[in-house]
């Protein structure tokens, strides 16, 4: 697990630290995730009005909508993942059913 977790800035206002952080892809255990959720919350940043795609997340499984208006296109394809892409025709709620991807070959 890195040192440096990251911010899921989609989530909600006052979520718990726990779902706020990103820490590479691992998973952290339950005491310390009680720890990190004792502590304050992360403040955040109001979500965008328009579609944002991301990557760097280096997600798993199939893809899906991060937040109504977030979704990210990282799924880890050189890690043996998905090479992922959305089909965006303008909407302004993202959708499930808009995600294309490939598996990889690894």
């Amino acid at each position: 697990m890195g040192s440096r977790p990251r911010l899921r800035w989609w989530k909600e206002h006052g979520s718990p630290n726990s779902e706020a952080l990103e820490f590479g892809g691992a998973t952290l255990s339950s005491d310390k995730l009680a720890l990190l959720d004792a502590a304050t919350r992360v403040a955040r940043t109001s979500l965008p009005t328009k579609p944002v795609f991301v990557g760097h997340y280096w997600l798993k499984g199939d893809p899906d909508i991060l937040s109504e208006r977030v979704a990210c296109v990282d799924y880890s394809v050189a890690k043996g993942g998905k090479l992922v892409a959305y089909r965006w025709d303008g909407e302004t709620a993202l959708s499930k059913d808009k995600f294309f991807w490939a598996n990889s070959e690894n």
